[in-house]
Protein backbone atom coordinates (compact mmCIF):
# COMPACT_ATOMS: atom_id res chain seq x y z
CA UNK A 1 0.00 0.00 0.00
CA UNK A 2 1.35 3.37 -0.97
CA UNK A 3 -0.85 5.44 1.34
CA UNK A 4 -2.33 7.27 -1.64
CA UNK A 5 -5.30 4.96 -1.82
CA UNK A 6 -8.54 6.60 -0.81
CA UNK A 7 -10.49 5.82 2.35
CA UNK A 8 -14.15 6.74 2.70
CA UNK A 9 -14.85 8.73 5.86
CA UNK A 10 -18.04 10.18 7.25
CA UNK A 11 -17.64 13.55 8.94
CA UNK A 12 -19.55 16.74 9.64
CA UNK A 13 -18.69 19.65 7.38
CA UNK A 14 -17.86 22.89 9.21
CA UNK A 15 -16.36 25.25 6.61
CA UNK A 16 -13.77 25.49 3.88
CA UNK A 17 -11.17 27.85 2.46
CA UNK A 18 -9.56 27.84 -0.97
CA UNK A 19 -7.02 25.30 0.28
CA UNK A 20 -8.73 23.02 2.81
CA UNK A 21 -11.92 21.82 4.44
CA UNK A 22 -12.60 21.86 8.19
CA UNK A 23 -14.55 18.84 9.42
CA UNK A 24 -15.63 17.32 12.73
CA UNK A 25 -15.14 13.60 13.25
CA UNK A 26 -17.20 11.14 15.32
CA UNK A 27 -15.06 11.97 18.39
CA UNK A 28 -15.97 15.67 18.10
CA UNK A 29 -12.46 16.64 16.95
CA UNK A 30 -12.07 19.42 14.38
CA UNK A 31 -9.64 18.52 11.58
CA UNK A 32 -8.40 20.53 8.61
CA UNK A 33 -7.95 18.42 5.47
CA UNK A 34 -6.11 19.92 2.48
CA UNK A 35 -8.11 19.71 -0.75
CA UNK A 36 -5.10 18.02 -2.36
CA UNK A 37 -5.83 14.98 -0.15
CA UNK A 38 -9.63 14.74 -0.43
CA UNK A 39 -12.33 14.14 -3.02
CA UNK A 40 -15.96 15.12 -2.58
CA UNK A 41 -18.79 14.29 -4.97
CA UNK A 42 -20.62 17.57 -4.72
CA UNK A 43 -20.22 21.31 -4.34
CA UNK A 44 -18.96 22.38 -0.92
CA UNK A 45 -20.43 25.79 -1.60
CA UNK A 46 -23.87 24.20 -1.20
CA UNK A 47 -23.09 22.84 2.29
CA UNK A 48 -24.08 24.32 5.64
CA UNK A 49 -21.99 23.98 8.80
CA UNK A 50 -22.96 20.74 10.54
CA UNK A 51 -23.99 18.86 7.38
CA UNK A 52 -22.98 15.19 7.42
CA UNK A 53 -20.84 14.36 4.39
CA UNK A 54 -18.79 11.48 3.03
CA UNK A 55 -15.29 12.29 1.81
CA UNK A 56 -12.74 10.19 -0.02
CA UNK A 57 -9.52 10.93 1.86
CA UNK A 58 -6.01 9.77 1.01
CA UNK A 59 -5.30 6.89 3.34
CA UNK A 60 -2.10 8.38 4.82
CA UNK A 61 -3.82 11.54 6.06
CA UNK A 62 -6.89 9.62 7.21
CA UNK A 63 -4.62 7.44 9.36
CA UNK A 64 -2.59 10.45 10.58
CA UNK A 65 -5.82 12.06 11.82
CA UNK A 66 -7.28 8.81 13.23
CA UNK A 67 -10.19 8.89 10.78
CA UNK A 68 -9.68 5.20 9.96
Amino acid sequence: MSGNELAEVEVDYLRHTAAAVLVRDANDREIWLPFSTVEYDGDMGDLTSGDAITLQVQEWIAKKNDLI
